[in-house]
């Protein structure tokens, strides 16, 4: 089964399990789909639309010290529809700490609650694993993304008055 690659602008589809696929080279195209689809989102970190090999980007970047094997890349999908991406990489920046790289939503899955269900899965994966800490790096004018994390009990770790807002809580145990 194919998935829909993104969301018709304010619909919804109604499902009851948001899924996380992880995604190979061959799901590259829908991963960019996403990134596509949420151009406001790069408008906003990053200044300007997301380039035509953003996805392939993501796949191949690991932070300085960590290993290919620990960073995985899914897509977030609501019945048949991706409406997300989710980068994670375990023991980064340190051993039991998971740091999500980025969390993006299609604009119409967006204040939905979904966000909050993909960081709970997030969470069962993490303690399961061993993970003790998720931390996520905010872009300073992602005011509703910092909102978001805050609300979910994530509390600023590394201040500084330049750069990403670094933020880091406790895995939540189910």
């Amino acid at each position: 089964m194919t998935a829909t690659p993104i969301l018709p602008s304010g619909v919804l589809p109604v499902a009851t399990a948001i899924d996380l696929v992880q995604v190979t080279a061959a799901e590259t195209a829908q991963v960019q789909a996403v990134f596509d689809a949420s151009e406001d989102f790069a408008m906003l970190v990053d200044g300007f639309p997301a380039p035509p090999d953003e996805a392939e980007k993501l796949l191949a970047k690991v932070p300085p010290g960590s290993d290919p094997g620990d960073k995985a890349v899914m897509l977030v999908r609501l019945g048949t529809a991706n409406i997300g991406v989710l980068d994670v990489v375990r023991d980064w920046p340190q051993r039991r700490t998971w740091m999500i790289g980025l969390l993006v939503l299609v604009p119409a899955a967006r204040s939905r609650g979904v966000g909050a269900r993909v960081l709970a899965t997030v969470d069962r994966w993490a303690i399961e694993s061993g993970a003790e800490k998720l931390r996520i790096a905010v872009a300073p004018a992602n005011i509703r993304g910092l909102r978001f994390w805050r609300r979910h009990g994530f509390s600023p770790v590394d201040v500084s008055r330049s750069g990403p807002h670094r933020l880091e809580r406790p895995v939540i145990g189910f």
